[in-house]
């Protein structure tokens, strides 16, 4: 595999990337620290944010009030997700599962969007009738 040199330029750009992407997470988690968003919401803009996407679960679940490192571990572990996960990698049953646990009013307030505008699975149509056979 032939790996080609950085040119400074390109360099300079994927660090100055690099500390805005560090940057989001950090003013994210602190959000959530302070309370100023809820873990749903976060949760929500890192499905369009890749900055966000990138952040480790069990930082984010670190950074929520009373939760701790211990804690984190022992949700995850609970719910069966894997400690090195992503936000960007989880599964709708993993946010389900977490959103229930730590923003249940998060999933009250989707529930209550028109199915347009939530971001929910779309509905299976009702199974097919039998068939008559003539």
């Amino acid at each position: 595999m032939i790996v080609s040199k950085l040119t400074d330029a390109h360099r300079a750009a994927a660090v100055q990337k690099a500390v805005a992407g560090r940057r989001t997470r950090s003013a994210f988690k602190n959000r959530l620290r302070r309370g100023g968003i809820s873990l749903g919401q976060v949760m929500h803009k890192a499905e369009t944010d890749p900055a966000l996407a990138r952040m480790r679960l069990s930082e984010l679940l670190q950074a929520l009030p009373a939760v701790g490192k211990l804690g984190a571990g022992d949700v995850m572990n609970q719910l069966g997700i894997a400690p090195t996960r992503r936000l960007g990698t989880l599964t709708d049953r993993q946010r389900t599962a977490l959103l229930e646990k730590f923003d249940p009013a998060y999933i009250q307030s989707m529930d209550r969007l028109p199915s347009s505008q939530g971001s929910q699975s779309p509905r299976r149509a009702s199974p097919p009738t039998t068939l008559e056979r003539p």
